[in-house]
């Protein structure tokens, strides 16, 4: 790469951020795409390295990344785009389960952010419906934690309506 080998040091550090080697992965075409999602799944997962603990998480899951919000929607949409395209991500289980992380990660980050009304439609285009079903059970239980489980809140109503209108197997969620 020509940025690479800049002799000025703030190109060089330029061509390696997240944003410019996904780019440049994405302009090389179909047989460089399949390194694309290892490329932000690590990325994510170093940032993961050093959690914010003041913004833990309320499905349970890994310490929230301290990557920008923006990488991760956009690795986030990449992945929906790459499955809507039938892109092939290439190293077939590997990659699948980087692309469930991602979105994993991204329904967290929504879940934090109280975007409650997303998370259902995001949580269907996991592919795994065990992962489906389990992170969105465990999204209704921290809505609210001091009623009890055979009872539901309003906001766990509405979050199972939205769920259902999102085609998620409401009946294996409750």
């Amino acid at each position: 790469n020509g940025l690479r080998a800049s002799p000025h040091a703030n190109i060089r550090r330029a061509s390696e951020s997240p944003n410019h080697r996904a780019q440049a992965l994405i302009l090389q075409g179909s047989p460089h795409i399949q390194h694309l999602l290892p490329h932000l799944a690590q990325y994510v997962a170093e940032a993961h390295e050093t959690p914010n603990p003041t913004n833990e998480s309320p499905l349970g899951l890994a310490p929230p990344a301290r990557c920008h919000p923006a990488l991760l929607r956009f690795a986030a949409h990449l992945v929906i785009f790459l499955a809507t395209a039938g892109v092939p991500l290439g190293n077939g289980e590997e990659n699948s389960a980087l692309a469930t992380r991602l979105l994993v990660q991204y329904v967290d980050y929504l879940v934090r952010k109280d975007k409650k009304r997303l998370v259902a439609g995001y949580t269907s285009l996991i592919v795994d419906e065990r992962v489906q079903v389990e992170l969105y059970a465990r999204f209704l239980a921290s809505l609210s934690p001091s009623v009890p489980s055979a009872q539901l809140s309003p906001a766990q109503t509405l979050c199972l309506q939205w769920a259902d209108e999102a085609g998620l197997d409401v009946s294996r969620i409750t």
